[in-house]
């Protein structure tokens, strides 16, 4: 569904959405007519209160409310997208402004495949930082587990109490997660 790709003056290729979504009346028309057509994917679920004539308001309301052009060309870049119905639907029945959608964070802009993605990204960032943090710590089998029974925990020894006391051991079981202390 995106724009053939072109090249303009100086060597730069751009789409023919990105080079009509200025505030020019010529590019005010074709960054209507565009937004207009956006407004309804053919993949979406079809709306049967929203006639053209309300997609023509809707388009024109939008195009009063962003004006700027990097507004445009996020508004464009997102009623591209083929996951985001639901942001195409709440902007056709007006519940959602121009001025709102500007507002809208990155997690509500983004597909449901793009969270799967950011979120399989976020846990291997995790276990990287874990197994990290893991390889500066002493791990020992010497203890075991009072919640898993396993016997893989890591530790680290600290005097809390009078120098003639003896020094209590800080565990976390490897498995499970567990923490205890010992003496």
């Amino acid at each position: 569904m995106g724009s053939m790709p072109r090249d303009n003056n100086n060597g730069a290729t751009t789409t023919s959405h990105e080079t009509n979504v200025g505030t020019g009346n010529n590019s005010q028309i074709s960054f209507l007519s565009r937004v207009q057509q956006l407004l309804v994917h053919p993949d979406d679920p079809h709306v049967s209160t929203v006639t053209s004539e309300d997609l023509r308001a809707v388009a024109q309301e939008l195009c009063s409310e962003i004006v700027q052009l990097e507004d445009r060309k996020h508004l464009l870049k997102h009623l591209e997208k083929p996951g985001l119905s639901a942001l195409r639907q709440k902007l056709a029945t007006r519940v959602l402004s121009g001025r709102e959608f500007l507002k809208l964070g990155r997690d509500e802009l983004m597909t449901e495949e793009e969270k799967q993605l950011e979120e399989q990204r976020i846990t291997k960032i995790i276990e990287e930082q874990e197994k990290v943090s893991l390889a500066n710590v002493a791990v020992t089998s010497l203890f075991k587990c009072p919640a898993c029974g396993e016997n893989r925990c890591s530790f680290y020894e600290q005097q809390i109490r009078s120098a003639d006391e003896p020094t209590t051991k800080f565990l976390r079981c490897l498995e499970c997660n567990n923490a205890w202390t010992t003496e």
